[in-house]
Formats: structure tokens, sequence, C-alpha cells
């Protein structure tokens, strides 16, 4: 169970849940503003200490709103004890058109913890056809294994206004949402992980990869639609669970709201 809570600000976190019979404790991450504007900036740190087992969500999609003078910044670092289970599993963060957005995912990993964390971003609102035409999206992931670095990348994407990059060929290619699912376990992925992730029975206009990079197994998916990505990150997890885990997958009870 969870042995300390502090937050300063908007952020709040539910009673936890135990719906499982390892009794992993299922918390979901409260936002009640709903949304970033101008200025705002969230750091969010979620430790698992020795041997505990957590999943953590959230209700609902963020939401980062037009930002014309200076951005709005999220920070968020995972912390995976000796022997721990940490899933990091929030929906998906909505850029405005005119949003300027900087998200930083940090994961600190130990040896034989066991991880599994997605992010994921829609750029515009697709539900009123809009683009995210002014702004840009700033995004950074960092993994460290026993604090030596095993993984890093940076993703900018500007507005159309400035770069033909997200409907370009050699960019995006149209895509309008993207999620990258990373997964570690102390054993060594092998083949036939990364197959049965090839065959999962995605639906929907996009398209997905599994790779191996180092110790961690990567799924990245770029879609027309957040809800292709949604449904392909949650597929992936489902598959990987019990390879990674140890055990089935068992959703938080929020998503099938």
């Amino acid at each position: 169970m969870p042995v300390r809570r502090q937050h300063t600000g908007p952020l709040y976190i539910q009673r936890a849940l135990y719906p499982e019979d390892d009794g992993t404790a299922h918390l979901m991450l409260l936002h009640p503003p709903g949304g970033l504007v101008q200025g705002d900036r969230i750091d969010i740190d979620i430790e698992a200490v020795d041997a505990a087992s957590v999943l953590v969500t959230t209700p609902s999609a963020g939401k980062f709103y037009r930002t014309p003078a200076t951005g709005t910044h999220q920070r968020v670092g995972l912390h995976a004890g000796p022997n721990s289970r940490l899933e990091w599993l929030p929906q998906e963060a909505i850029l405005f058109d005119g949003a300027n957005v900087a998200l930083s995912l940090d994961v600190d990993l130990s040896a034989d913890s066991r991880v599994i964390v997605w992010d994921s971003v829609v750029l515009g609102r697709p539900a009123i056809e809009e683009r995210l035409m002014q702004g840009h999206l700033d995004t950074r992931l960092d993994v460290r294994l026993e604090a030596r670095p095993i993984f890093s990348e940076r993703t900018r994407v500007p507005g159309l206004a400035d770069s033909c990059l997200q409907d370009a060929g050699w960019g995006l290619g149209g895509a309008i949402a993207m999620g990258t699912l990373i997964a570690y376990r102390p054993e060594d992925f092998v083949a036939q992980d990364i197959e049965a992730l090839r065959q999962l029975a995605v639906s929907g206009d996009g398209r997905y990869t599994v790779t191996l990079v180092d110790q961690l197994l990567v799924v990245r998916a770029l879609g027309q639609s957040s809800r292709f990505v949604r449904e392909t990150l949650a597929l992936a997890w489902q598959a990987l669970r019990p390879r990674v885990m140890g055990k089935p997958a068992v959703a938080p009870r929020i998503w099938a709201t």
C-alpha cells in the first residue's frame, strides 16, 4: 500500500484499489483543473520501494491549452526500487493548437525491478478537425539502469506553420497521435517476446513497431487517431504483462468507464 503521499498544487491521488490477488495497488492520479495553461509546470515523482507493486494511471487525457507567451512543462520521474514492480500507464496528452509543451519522462531502474511504462500525445483535437498549426511539442525520454544511462531520446514536433514534419513522409506521415511503450525485466527478452507483440490484432489507421534496444523492449505507435495509439499500447501491455510481471493483465477499473 502507499506509505507516503505528498502533493503541492492541484495533483491528487485517489484511494488505492487492490483488484489483484497479489495485492498490487492501482492508483489514479487526478488533476482536477483538467488542463495546463500558460506558465504551468507539473512535477511528478513516483517511487516504488523494495518489493513494492504498483500501477499508476489517470482518469482522463491531459490537456495542454494554447500558450502564446510562455509554455507549459510536465516532468515525470519514476524510480523502481529493488525487486519492485512499477507500471506507469497514463492516458494521452492532448495539445491544443497554439500549445508550446515540454514533456519529460525519466525512469530509474534497479537491476531486479520489473517495469512497463508508456507515454502518448495527440497533436490537436481531431474531433473538431484541429491540427497543431502553431506551437510545438518537445519531449524527452531517459532510462537509467542502476544509474547507468541505457536509453535516451528527444523528439521535437513543430507546428505546421513552421515545418512540414507532421505531414512529411520522412516525419510523422500525417499521423496526429504517437506513443511509446518501454518494458524492462531482469531476464533478457527473447525472439518469442518480440514476435508475440508483432502479431497484435491491431485495427485502425496507423502503424507500430517493436524493437529491442539493449535490455529494453520498445513499442512505438503512430496513428491517424488517438484511439489507434491507445488500443495498440493497451494490447502490447496485455501481451507483455505476463512476460514481464509474471501475472495476467488486470486493467484499471477507470479504463472501462
